[in-house]
């Protein structure tokens, strides 16, 4: 098993409940992909702001370590990723976290929309759940290795 400096902490906010526990049962029943990553996650982007800037339930930071990666789903209910990415590009303590946004949705006009506001990658979302586990792996994969994030983070 990695220390844990070298677990790669992705921050994921989705507000679909099925999807969220499709993620878990995924990083779950993959122990090789488990021991290279430990994932938060939360309803939307709402939550995902606080979860990053720590406040209310996220306040302390030995429990909510601040992530390597966040992952946003684009359509949510109370703040969607894109509304949610602007709000992380503010902040100076979050700014240089890479941020992926998840769609389902017209990737080439998001792709133009992230980019506009600093946003890393799109990725899009699959419709068939089964396709999930290895779009996670590749996730996973081009993070620690391609952006070796866990280097890059501050905690």
């Amino acid at each position: 098993m990695n220390s844990a400096k070298d677990v790669l902490r992705i921050l994921h906010a989705d507000d679909d409940e099925s999807f969220r526990l499709l993620i878990r049962a995924t990083i779950d029943a993959h122990p090789e992909l488990s021991s290279r990553c430990e994932v938060r996650l939360v309803e939307d982007g709402s939550d995902a702001v606080a979860y990053l800037r720590g406040d209310g339930k996220f306040a302390d930071r030995e429990s909510y370590p601040l992530p390597h990666l966040v992952l946003l789903d684009q359509r949510m209910v109370r703040m969607d990723g894109v509304e949610a990415l602007r709000v992380i590009r503010e902040d100076e303590s979050t700014r240089h976290i890479p941020v992926f946004l998840l769609s389902t949705s017209d990737q080439d006009a998001l792709a133009q929309e992230v980019r506009e506001v600093h946003g890393s990658f799109t990725i899009c979302k699959p419709l068939d759940f089964s396709e999930f586990p290895p779009l996670y792996e590749l996730i996973v994969d081009f993070a620690t290795r391609a952006l070796q994030l866990p280097r890059l983070a501050r905690a």
